[in-house]
């Protein structure tokens, strides 16, 4: 039986049998089990009162934080009033030119999600191809030039895609396309159509028999030592000396060549501008099925299935009380464990959590009660995040 190793200390009983399911229709299914609770109610959320400012909810009293809450009902239905302004408590966003590692390890996870839940390595209807430029463009003419050759490619394929950009050694772009046709492909036809409408540069299609390790050299993933280092700013005006060390330890023996190239490739996407985002899809690419459930049948399916890895994760943020400004440290246990499942069962497994989504909405649209269970904070009894079936 699943999670039977697994013991919080701020999990409450009406949580116990709460777990979420990230389910794909060709990738890893992840269930997991976190001690939300009390922790998840104090976890501070940013109010936001105008582009850059924010107030923590954590740190306004039960005053402000009401003034602060009837503000953003009034700018909802219109009505020009000003925002509650406590300057000692205001914080600011800095906006960063550029992707943090982080912000890159979010999104690589987000792109192997949707590799999952798209690409079944069917080679016959899915290639990757790359598209890259002879020079050195504005972002701006690059987004004109993207957004053309996706018009007529729209128009003359039924076809959907994901797009990572990259920059090469010349701090040049090129462009990384994730393509699912709807028939099978005529690769001689599909190359001459890409020679007549990309003339920037050079292009190239491989057909996609791994889907599962794009996500992986795409975005390379940033370890805790990366993501400590310092700030993002400095780290860009050092990007030089750390290509120049990892050539270095090519020449010695120490690092092999795909060892370089992942440094390198790091490096690069730091000076990736966020004007041109580092993962877009278009319409038709769907994002893994999550659902958050006590439906015990989800749970039964998985049973006896192929185990592959389970995770803890342990996220600690700060908590401060309104009332006393006493600081704290809490804790957030994530629980995950990874199953492989064989064709017929994931089908099935993503039919009936399509379903309960169906059902939980049609629950909150029509305000129907009966047979299903609100999830509660155990601070207010506020209902946060929908229905959960019971």
């Amino acid at each position: 039986m699943m999670f039977e190793h697994h013991t919080t200390t701020a999990r409450t009983t009406d949580r116990q049998d709460i777990r979420t399911y990230q389910v794909t229709k060709y990738g890893d299914v992840i269930a997991s089990q976190r001690n939300k609770g009390i922790a998840k109610g104090k976890r501070a959320k940013r109010i936001f009162i105008s582009k850059t400012s924010f107030y923590l909810s954590n740190e306004l009293t039960d005053t402000e934080l009401q003034a602060v809450k009837k503000w953003q009902q009034d700018k909802e239905q219109g009505k020009k009033t000003k925002a509650p302004w406590l300057p000692e408590k205001r914080h600011i966003k800095t906006i960063r030119k550029h992707y943090s590692a982080s912000e890159i390890n979010r999104k690589r996870k987000e792109l192997e999600g949707l590799i999952a839940n798209n690409f079944s390595g069917d080679d016959s209807r899915e290639v990757f191809a790359t598209l890259t430029y002879r020079k050195s463009f504005k972002v701006e003419t690059v987004k004109r030039h993207v957004k053309q050759f996706e018009r007529v490619l729209k128009d003359s394929y039924n076809v959907d895609y994901i797009v990572v950009p990259e920059l090469n050694s010349l701090g040049i772009v090129h462009l990384h396309y994730l393509m699912r046709f709807d028939n099978k492909l005529n690769y001689k036809a599909f190359w001459d159509f890409l020679e007549d409408n990309w003339k920037h540069g050079f292009s190239h299609v491989s057909a996609m028999t791994a889907p599962e390790r794009l996500g992986a050299y795409l975005l390379p993933y940033y370890s805790k030592s990366e993501l400590a280092q310092g700030e993002w700013e400095q780290e860009l005006v050092s990007n030089p000396d750390k290509l120049k060390q990892a050539e270095q330890l090519l020449k010695d023996g120490t690092i092999n060549k795909r060892q370089a190239k992942t440094i390198a490739k790091k490096q690069r996407l730091k000076l990736l501008p966020k004007t041109l985002k580092v993962l877009r899809k278009s319409r038709g690419v769907e994002k893994p099925i999550t659902v958050t459930t006590t439906d015990r049948r989800l749970a039964e399916m998985l049973e006896d299935r192929y185990f592959c890895y389970g995770e803890i994760k342990e996220v600690t943020f700060r908590n401060i009380n309104s009332e006393t400004g006493e600081i704290s440290n809490d804790t957030l246990i994530i629980y995950s464990d990874h199953y492989k499942l064989d064709r017929p069962h994931q089908q099935a497994l993503y039919n009936y959590a399509r379903a309960i989504l169906n059902r939980q909405r049609r629950i909150r649209e029509s305000g129907e009660k009966d047979g299903s269970r609100w999830l509660r904070t155990c601070q207010n009894g506020r209902v946060r995040g929908g229905v959960v079936n019971g």
